[in-house]
């Protein structure tokens, strides 16, 4: 119920409908709830902090100072959110499945701490469509990819060059209809 509050739109007008159809998967929507009420909370409590630390001090200016903090806390956090959840609903709502071949895979341990990129490419109603990966965090995927090596990917139907790997939680979260719900291969 309060993480509805902070559903867009488009997320509401796509629950609705799968659940005309009866085709909505509540465990991924209690799934996706969780995420969000996980994320309001997080931002929440930084924004409460924030407040209060203004509160205590009893210095106006810094008061002031935490008033604006806790606003540039909140608010960007809160729309990030909502941009995320609206981005990756649709994405897994009009997608397609295919393999993708890794075409280079690069390893960086910047300042940062180490990460990597994965190039690929695959093929979409016989065009060929390169991709990248980038920078995701090695506490993220603990794969080393080769040149040659495959592995399943989602893409936007409507825009076969949007796409990311298919991975088994960000589907569990975020793939709302029941039907093909299940990933192929695990990353």
């Amino acid at each position: 119920m309060i993480a509805e509050l902070f559903y867009p739109e488009e997320l509401k007008i796509i629950i609705a409908d799968l659940r005309a159809k009866d085709n909505l998967n509540e465990a991924t929507k209690d799934a996706l709830d969780s995420y969000i009420k996980k994320h309001v909370s997080i931002t929440f409590f930084l924004t409460i902090i924030s407040l209060l630390a203004g509160l205590l001090s009893k210095d106006l200016l810094l008061f002031g100072f935490s008033c604006v903090a806790a606003t540039f806390i909140f608010f960007p956090s809160i729309n990030s959110l909502k941009k995320l959840i609206k981005e990756s609903v649709k994405r897994y709502q009009n997608s397609g499945k295919t393999k993708a071949t890794v075409t280079r895979f690069l390893i960086s341990n910047g300042i940062g701490g180490s990460s990597w990129s994965v190039y690929y490419s695959y093929l979409v109603d016989e065009k060929e469509i390169e991709a990248r990966l980038p920078d995701i965090p090695n506490d993220l995927l603990h794969i080393r990819y080769k040149k040659g090596d495959t592995f399943n990917i989602i893409y936007d139907t409507r825009d076969p060059s949007i796409s990311i790997p298919e991975i088994p939680t960000l589907i569990r979260t975020f793939k709302l209809n029941k039907s093909d719900n299940k990933s192929t291969e695990s990353l």
